[in-house]
C-alpha cells in the first residue's frame, strides 16, 4: 500500500510538472515541434538507460525524464524567470529555473557515477542516464529552435501582426504612409489576425486551434512579402 501511494504521488507530481511546463513550451513553438521535442526525449532517454543497463536487465517505466528535458527546454527559454513550487505540497519554494536544471543535472550526475554505474546486477531505483539522456536532448533541440530560427519565426509572426494597423469600428484598416496598398485577400486575413490576437491575450497561445495558427502563419508570410 504504502508503495501505491509513492507511485500515487510521484503520477501526481510528474503529471502537474509536464501539464505546468507543457502549457508553456507549447507558447513559444507549434503542436507539432513540441510532439517532436517530446518523441526526441524519450527515445534519448531510453538509448541512454539502454547503454548503461544493456547488460544488466531491468525495465525503464516514468515520464520523469520527460519532466527534467521540458525543464531544461523552459530554463534555456526563461533562465531567470522566478518559478514557486510547494516541496512535500507544505513548503513554498520560489528559484529560478536555471537554478533547478542545474541542480538536476548535478544530481544525475552523481547518481550515475556512484549509484547506477558501479551496481552488478539488474538496475534499480533511479534511472539516471535515462534523466541525463533527456536532458541533453532537450538542450540540443532548444539549440537547434534557436540556430533554426523555429522561435524567432514564431515570435516574429506574433510581433508583426501586433505591430499592424488595428481595423477601426467602420472595419476598414487605418494604413499609415509607410506601408504598401493593402493585397487582395489581406482585410480578410487581417481581421482574423486582430480576432486570433484578442484571443491569445484572453487564453494564451495555447488555446488556438489548428487552423488558427495557421493563419498567424499566413498573415507572417504575407507581411514578409510587404
Amino acid at each position: 500500500f504504502a508503495l501505491l501511494q509513492d507511485n500515487i504521488l510521484q503520477l501526481i507530481v510528474v503529471g502537474l510538472g509536464l501539464f505546468f511546463l507543457g502549457r508553456e513550451l507549447q507558447a513559444e513553438m507549434s503542436d507539432r515541434r513540441l510532439a517532436g521535442l517530446t518523441a526526441s526525449v524519450l527515445a534519448a532517454a531510453a538509448l541512454s538507460w539502454t547503454l548503461v543497463n544493456a547488460t544488466r536487465g531491468g525495465e525503464l517505466t516514468g515520464a520523469t525524464s520527460l519532466l527534467f528535458a521540458y525543464l531544461v527546454v523552459f530554463a534555456s527559454l526563461h533562465p531567470d524567470r522566478p518559478i514557486s513550487f510547494l516541496v512535500f505540497f507544505v513548503f513554498p519554494v520560489t528559484t529560478r529555473p536555471k537554478y533547478l536544471a542545474w541542480l538536476l543535472v548535478f544530481a544525475s550526475v552523481l547518481g550515475l557515477a556512484f549509484l547506477e554505474l558501479p551496481s552488478s546486477g539488474p538496475r534499480s531505483g533511479v534511472p539516471h542516464s535515462a534523466h541525463l539522456g533527456a536532458m541533453l536532448a532537450g538542450w540540443v533541440f532548444y539549440h537547434l529552435m534557436q540556430e533554426g530560427g523555429w522561435l524567432s519565426q514564431r515570435r516574429a509572426t506574433i510581433a508583426a501582426a501586433r505591430s499592424e494597423p488595428r481595423r477601426t469600428a467602420a472595419g476598414t484598416a487605418v494604413r499609415t504612409a509607410n506601408h504598401l496598398p493593402e493585397p487582395k485577400g489581406a482585410a480578410e486575413l487581417r481581421a482574423d489576425v486582430d480576432r486570433i490576437l484578442d484571443k491569445i491575450n484572453s487564453n494564451g497561445f495555447g488555446s488556438l486551434t489548428p487552423e488558427e495558427k495557421r493563419r498567424l502563419d499566413d498573415a507572417r508570410d504575407l507581411l514578409s512579402r510587404n
